[in-house]
């Protein structure tokens, strides 16, 4: 206890001057000039006691839900994203996370990029599907344009009979039919006339067979080549299965001819390779027969675009002692991991996975392993789509297993380093490439879980929400920000800066709230219950996404009508004494139309009205006390518009006795 000030008067009269606002104090024994409760209270002003600035709406959005800034503003208005408040692509519901790599946007957890130069939006996950077979080798794959469905097999038995066939050189698809080159007709049994042609099929009920004739004795009749199947079909003479046909004068021609022909669909079209993929990318491969050749993980090496044909690392397949072999329909997918928590650091995407089993690339053995622990990873240099590429060179992506306890919670780009962050670890990463990469752990309180958008830098500080408050991290230690806050937990919180001070949208007790920190005077202010989600700083005006709209958080061109309202710290004055009030005095400016009411209690009372001020500038106010006997004296001072509050005094006589 301070003890008593010095007495003005032979009478006994003592007066105190608060001439100082020092921010909110939720715990037991505030003191003297800060503020036990608030709504839309500022330290812009600071000493002195002022309201917020207004806020102003802009666009005109209806859903906005999330914001960030890359020289322009982000939102997200339900499932629109907007760049400048232009229309770009859908996205999915719900929270987002941005990272920016050259010019290139990514927004998790949709997975997709936008190039805010172009606005050209490209899917990290994308998949193509052949249609029919594809051809495999131990090092690619190939798809025909036109896609091969399947591979049937024919028989014939000739018996004294020549057997005829319409063959061709190519055939393709043009302008909805077929265009057939170099066509002859051919016994079906000349090897060297068939085999590698092209024929036009019949149908027979869902088969497509050939369309042959066959004619008795030597001549070769002539196939009805007008017979087209309709379906834009064709076929093409693969392999002699069997043959024992013979020819003498005696019999004709006898025997069994067996063979395989490949149909072809020419009313659909693959699509090439290199439409959706690129060297340097890793893709998963799906929907083989052999099992073996369903991949994981491995890395396209080049695309040959003329043959529309992948190649990949030497011996990534196998088909036993086969050189080339048919397999599918298979589904190629690039392969992008499902991560948590995403940032940009030194041209790359990281992210961290709270997956408690998957795969991490072993450097030693070259292989992947199966693991039971979170990992850290980070995209190749410069390329948000190579998360596999593991090829020994300073460009290569990177994964490090992190078996501490607890899921990561956020995770951001610090300095010279990345920081995985979890409720009670900090994993620190630096280094210039994957080779020299080093990760140390500090064992303090790291961001609170759901609380990921609390994570802000201002000054080289970074301040976040942690389990036990708002921690201010400078590079080894935490430091709590907010004692006096009070220890209640804050949840679901959301952080911004407008550049010195740290804006706070948090649950307490399940009201949501939005606090301000002024880094400069370390004191904590309370404007209201706005439901802001996510703000963002652009050219130092700090925006916020609230559901309803995306505003300004603090414009001093704004025509909004502030309603504001602080209450002073109770004071015992320094003694134990019973105490008489006299009267307060104040000295406030109001703005043009601002109002502002003083209100007063003794304590266990209800306040009642002292004075209501409405005259526009600068003057002096006092307030004379009804008569009372408390221990301490509450003051209460609310209103709307602008106003400064530069000071106010209270006098007092102090009583002979405690009761």
């Amino acid at each position: 206890m301070r003890g008593l000030p010095a007495p003005v008067s032979n009478l006994g009269e003592y007066q105190v001057n608060v001439t100082q606002y020092k921010g909110m104090n939720y715990r037991a024994a505030p003191v003297d000039g800060e503020l036990v409760a608030a709504q839309n209270i500022s330290s812009r002003n600071f000493p002195y006691l002022s309201n917020r600035l207004g806020r102003t709406t802009v666009g005109d959005y209806e859903n906005p839900t999330g914001c960030f800034a890359w020289d322009r503003l982000v939102v997200i208005d339900g499932n629109k994203l907007y760049y400048d408040g232009e229309y770009l692509t859908d996205v999915l519901r719900g929270e987002k996370q941005f990272a920016v790599i050259d010019l290139d946007l990514v927004v998790w957890p949709d997975k997709i990029i936008i190039n805010l130069q172009t606005k050209e939006v490209t899917q990290m996950v994308v998949e193509q599907q052949a249609i029919g077979q594809a051809t495999f080798t131990k090092t690619s794959i190939q798809l025909d344009a036109v896609p091969k469905i399947r591979t049937d097999e024919a028989e014939y038995t000739m018996d004294s009979s020549r057997v005829a066939i319409k063959v061709y050189d190519s055939i393709t698809v043009e302008g909805g039919s077929l265009k057939k080159t170099g066509g002859k007709v051919v016994a079906i049994e000349d090897k060297a006339a068939t085999m590698g042609k092209y024929f036009v099929p019949k149908k027979e009920g869902a088969d497509y067979v050939p369309n042959t004739v066959e004619t008795e004795g030597d001549s070769l009749g002539t196939p009805d080549d007008a017979m087209e199947n309709g379906d834009k079909v064709y076929c093409r003479m693969e392999e002699v299965l069997g043959n024992t046909v013979e020819n003498t004068p005696e019999t004709g021609n006898t025997g069994t001819l067996r063979f395989s022909y490949a149909v072809f669909d020419g009313a659909a079209e693959n699509k090439k390779w290199a439409s959706k993929f690129a060297a340097g990318q890793a893709v998963n491969v799906t929907g083989c027969t052999k099992a073996g050749n369903n991949k994981r993980h491995i890395v396209i090496q080049e695309i040959d675009e003329g043959n529309n044909k992948l190649v990949f690392a030497a011996g990534t397949f196998s088909d036993g002692d086969k050189e080339s072999w048919e397999d599918g329909p298979i589904t190629v997918t690039r392969d992008i991991p499902d991560l948590d928590f995403i940032c940009e650091k030194d041209n790359r995407i990281w992210g961290v996975s709270n997956k408690e089993e998957g795969e991490i690339y072993n450097a030693t053995t070259q292989q992947y392993e199966k693991i039971t622990s979170r990992v850290i990873m980070a995209s190749a240099l410069g390329n948000p789509l190579a998360w596999w590429d593991f090829s020994g060179v300073d460009t290569d992506a990177y994964q490090v297993a992190v078996a501490t306890k607890g899921n990561f919670t956020a995770l951001v780009a610090y300095g010279d380093a990345v920081l995985a962050m979890k409720e009670y670890s900090i994993h620190k990463i630096w280094g210039d490439y994957p080779s020299n990469y080093q990760m140390t752990r500090d064992d303090i309180q790291g961001v609170a879980q759901g609380c990921s958008k609390s994570a802000v830098i201002i000054n080289e500080v970074l301040y976040y929400v942690g389990p036990d408050g708002v921690y201010g991290y400078t590079g080894t230690v935490g430091q709590l920000m907010s004692y006096t806050l009070g220890d209640v937990p804050l949840t679901a919180a959301a952080g911004g800066t407008d550049g010195v001070r740290y804006y706070l949208a948090a649950n307490r007790e399940n009201i949501r709230k939005l606090w301000v920190y002024d880094t400069r005077l370390g004191v904590w202010m309370e404007e209201d219950e706005t439901q802001v989600q996510q703000m963002s700083m652009v050219d130092g005006v700090l925006y916020g996404a609230d559901g309803k709209a995306v505003q300004k958080m603090a414009d001093e061109e704004s025509d909004e009508t502030v309603e504001w309202m602080a209450e002073l710290a109770p004071s015992d004055e320094g003694t134990l004494k019973r105490k008489r009030y006299k009267w307060l005095r104040g000295r406030v400016t109001l703005e043009k139309g601002a109002m502002c009411r003083v209100w007063y209690a003794a304590d266990g009372q209800e306040y009642q009205l002292g004075k209501e001020l409405t005259a526009e500038g600068l003057q002096t106010f006092q307030v004379p006390l009804a008569p009372m006997r408390t221990d301490k004296i509450r003051v209460k001072v609310e209103g709307s518009g602008d106003i400064r509050l530069d000071a106010m005094e209270r006098a007092f006589y102090v009583g002979t006795e405690m009761e």
